[in-house]
């Protein structure tokens, strides 16, 4: 993407999130207003009702403006020019989210492990979990543990390991 187009999608994205910002802002201050305004409850739980519709109406908006904060838009060309010379070029604009940035989830960095007894009574005994075993040494490292962390830096018989689920 050139510089022109990429400081025009940062502007464009920038002023969305702005709206939605503003928007927000806006239901707060409603809110407030009406609801130290109004002297009865049921007033003031009408104007709480109705700020909460308006932001659940608003919610896909609001999560597209903060998505769209993390995106970037790549061009592809998707003709087959090589085999069929004759055929325009057809281009595909496609938005890639970043949903987790570098190193959104942690790792492992120096695993701590519990006795036999104890994993058996902190564990369900249908729990599957990754096992190594090098030199004699043996771990387990519970799938549901690995799901949550990009990797477990590990020595297991002298060797180090990497492990991932």
């Amino acid at each position: 993407m050139d510089d022109v187009a990429e400081q025009d999608a940062l502007v464009g994205a920038s002023r969305t999130a702005g709206r939605t910002l503003a928007l927000i802002f806006s239901v707060i201050i409603i809110t407030v207003i009406a609801f130290f305004a109004l002297d009865e409850a049921n007033a003031r739980f009408g104007a709480l009702a109705i700020s909460v519709v308006i932001v659940a109406l608003f919610l896909p908006q609001i999560r597209q403006a903060f998505l769209k904060l993390r995106s970037e838009t790549i061009t592809l060309d998707t003709s087959n020019s090589a085999a069929d010379p004759g055929v325009p070029n057809s281009l595909a604009t496609l938005d890639i989210i970043t949903i987790l940035g570098k190193d959104g989830i942690p790792a492992i960095l120096d695993p701590r492990f519990v006795t036999v007894e104890q994993a058996q009574g902190n564990m369900n005994p249908q729990e599957r979990v990754l096992g190594v075993s090098i030199n004699g040494e043996s771990r387990a490292y519970p799938l549901n543990l690995l799901s949550r962390h990009e990797i477990v830096n590990d020595t297991v018989g002298g060797n180090a390991v990497a492990v991932t689920g």
